[in-house]
């Protein structure tokens, strides 16, 4: 199973505290364009059949204005290194520590990069452990990795460097992502104990988040530092009612997307050209939040867009939708899809203050 973006060290160390998918439908679909990426957050906001436009209005309003900025729950986790696999093993909430979000016998750490040098075929490069290295066609690329903590925020880097005569192109670069999704027979193991994701993949605006099955806190953060993105996933023999799939996020897909003719991509599909000498970095940074205020708060501190909507995501044709965004960054425009048939709009009026106190901008559909 596959689909593009964007469709919906040491043992015992403790971290302290750190600071939903876009779907598109009856044409009515649209993406914020702040800087580089585009984005936005989409969960649907439940309300009466019969609330005006205005009632719908002041409800995103309030909704944007309550959000909290509280305090996240601490992380604690063991990293394993010098033996497979190597990575981080473990990552548990103190809220929760019966709540194990990395699947037993997995790791995070494994990435794979499919590179080639000038006119040669494509080769792959599987991380092994904290530094891997392979040579094809004058190209020799090295992959590194690590893990650390600052401000209370696991961060996870990946590093490319060519270490040939010959430029390289990295055609894609996928991270694995084994948290403990594989679901059991007993009630009490599967929803106390197991996780399920949801993930918003579109470019520079990006995260993951995994939750108690059952419902509920604590909520593990994943989300793409500045200068970083991604584009597409698979999740192979991902099943909704057993779990146990291989999900994985990739920052660059051109050699995937070049032999995939399924479907339609929404993104673009990019590589990575390393000239000798040459080296890019790429980072990620975990975070936990105990409530839902606190995960939205913390995307918009990580540098994402947390959007309301009101009625829905999902209207017949000809029903107004308001919009609220709320950004650390300036949201400079929100584009339709289909702009033949979307109308765009700023609200203004008697609710703009208190949606600038929230850090909020108003769009009107």
């Amino acid at each position: 199973m596959h689909r593009q973006g964007g469709s919906k060290s040491r043992r015992g160390r403790r971290f302290g505290p750190g600071p939903g998918s876009k779907e598109q439908a009856c044409e009515l679909a649209a993406g914020v364009r702040r800087r580089i990426a585009t984005g936005a957050l989409g969960e649907r906001v439940e309300h009466q059949a019969e609330m005006t436009e205005a009632a719908a209005l002041r409800a995103t309003w309030v909704l944007c204005a309550v959000m909290s900025m509280g305090s996240a729950s601490a992380i604690g986790l063991r990293v394993k290194t010098g033996q497979a696999p190597w990575g981080v093993e473990s990552i548990r909430c103190d809220s929760k520590p019966q709540l194990e979000f990395v699947r037993p016998g997995r790791a995070l750490g494994e990435v794979a990069v499919r590179f080639r040098g000038p006119g040669g075929e494509w080769t792959d490069l599987k991380a092994g452990g904290q530094t891997t290295e392979v040579a094809t066609a004058g190209a020799k690329l090295r992959l590194k990795q690590e893990f650390s903590s600052t401000a209370g925020r696991l961060q996870w880097s990946i590093a490319l460097e060519n270490r040939g005569v010959a430029r390289a192109e990295v055609g894609d670069l996928a991270i694995s992502l084994p948290m403990n999704d594989v679901y059991t027979r007993s009630p009490e193991e599967t929803f106390e104990r197991r996780v399920m994701r949801h993930a918003f993949i579109s470019g520079e605006g990006s995260w993951v988040y995994w939750q108690p099955a059952g419902g509920g806190g604590p909520f593990l953060l994943m989300s793409a530092a500045p200068g970083t993105g991604l584009e597409f996933f698979t999740a192979g023999g991902m099943d909704y009612a057993r779990g146990d799939g291989e999900y994985a996020v990739y920052v660059h897909s051109a050699a995937y997307a070049a032999g995939e003719k399924r479907g339609s991509w929404r993104q673009k599909r990019t590589s990575l050209v390393l000239g000798p000498g040459e080296r890019k970095t790429y980072r990620f940074a975990f975070t936990a939040a105990e409530t839902v205020n606190q995960l939205r708060a913390s995307i918009v501190r990580e540098g994402g867009i947390d959007v309301r909507v009101a009625p829905g995501m999902v209207v017949p044709r000809g029903v107004p939708v308001r919009l609220a965004l709320r950004s650390a960054l300036r949201i400079d425009a929100l584009t339709a899809e289909h702009p033949d048939g979307t109308s765009v709009q700023v609200v203004p009026g008697r609710d703009e203050t208190l949606a600038k106190s929230a850090g909020c901008s108003s769009f009107a559909l």
